[in-house]
């Protein structure tokens, strides 16, 4: 769930991404020394200041959902203290959404489908996992109390 909801409904987001050069902690599109980092975007549903994505990596730079939405379109994961700007989005935040979020230190996004293959043995591996609870709520509160409305795909 991202802060911003004006960017197409599928994108593929390609921008190599380094040690930040302003912030060890971070890493950055504007390293000096960086790799190749392709992420595919697809909106699953827009809110009034919100957007619910879909994201699929084609490489697994560290950050990289989180650096390529923040700098690439802006779009900052909803509560992400290192990349996100707390202090835009809390106030597009409905009262339910902030009693659902008081308290949660970390950025909304959940990993659905995990998958790598095995650096010993070459094993395809897969992890799949349902969205916790926190997240849940969220989506919901945006859909009861901001307005739906999906892309049409």
């Amino acid at each position: 769930i991202v802060l911003g909801c004006r960017f197409d409904s599928e994108k593929i987001l390609n921008a190599p991404i380094g040690r930040s050069p302003n912030n060890r902690l971070k890493m950055s599109t504007h390293a000096k020394s960086s790799k190749e980092a392709i992420t595919h975007l697809k909106v699953l549903e827009y809110f009034q200041h919100f957007s619910h994505l879909e994201l699929k990596l084609e490489t697994g730079r560290t950050h990289q959902i989180r650096v390529h939405l923040s700098e690439l379109l802006n779009a900052p994961i909803v509560n992400d203290e290192l990349y996100g700007r707390s202090k835009e989005e809390s106030k597009f935040f409905t009262s339910k959404m902030k009693s659902i979020l008081s308290g949660y230190a970390y950025p909304l996004l959940h990993a659905k489908v995990l998958g790598f293959i095995h650096p010993v043995t070459k094993e395809k591996l897969r992890f799949e996992h349902p969205p916790s609870k926190i997240f849940l709520d969220t989506l919901n509160a945006l859909r009861s109390e901001n307005g739906k409305n999906t892309p049409s795909i």
